[in-house]
């Protein structure tokens, strides 16, 4: 997973010249950040085993994360609007409640980093994909895997669905894009 050092930056929409404000501090890696669906809120996995949330509004501090065994590597909110998916450097994803501030599912999924999430719209599935070339789908109330998908040559380092939910297309290490269709 791809790591930045510096200030993240949040801009607002209407205005792109200058930041709304700037989250720090600048020496502390961010390797993934994330925005809840109702604008509220914004994650950051820091390196080490920290994710930050921001009120998306002013970048206050709103609560932490602090991970025992792991570090985080990507984040993503799902669309229960209670909970934050949270995929690790060594392969678990993590469904954190936001209200309860308690990791409801721990579960090993991955042989290696979590480096992609992603939604699938109007169902309860959370999609990881990492290093061991493959996509988990994940029942996000049950936090139980649903199946696997595999056929990448390399490590997948980016998902995105359709709006209707039908078709999930991940991206790999130089270029292996797939295409995967459901029923």
């Amino acid at each position: 997973f791809a790591v930045r050092k510096g200030p993240v930056r949040v801009y607002a929409a209407d205005n792109w010249r200058r930041p709304r404000f700037e989250v720090g501090p600048t020496d502390q890696l961010v390797s993934s950040i994330a925005v809840s669906l109702d604008n509220q809120m914004i994650a950051l996995t820091r390196r080490g085993n920290l994710v930050q949330l921001l009120d998306s509004h002013d970048g206050h501090l709103v609560g932490t994360i602090t991970l025992e065994h792991d570090e985080p590597s990507v984040v993503e909110f799902c669309q229960d609007g209670v909970t934050l998916a949270i995929g690790t450097t060594t392969g678990r994803i993590l469904f954190y409640n936001l209200r309860s501030r308690q990791v409801r599912t721990n579960s090993k999924g991955h042989a290696g980093p979590i480096n992609a999430l992603a939604l699938v719209p109007d169902s309860h599935i959370v999609v990881s994909a990492g290093r061991d070339k493959q996509l988990n789908l994940w029942d996000l109330e049950s936090g139980d895997l649903v199946t696997q998908l595999r056929g990448h040559l390399r490590q997948v380092f980016t998902i995105a669905a359709s709006a209707d939910g039908q078709t999930l297309v991940s991206g790999g290490l130089q270029g292996d894009i797939r295409v995967w269709q459901g029923d």
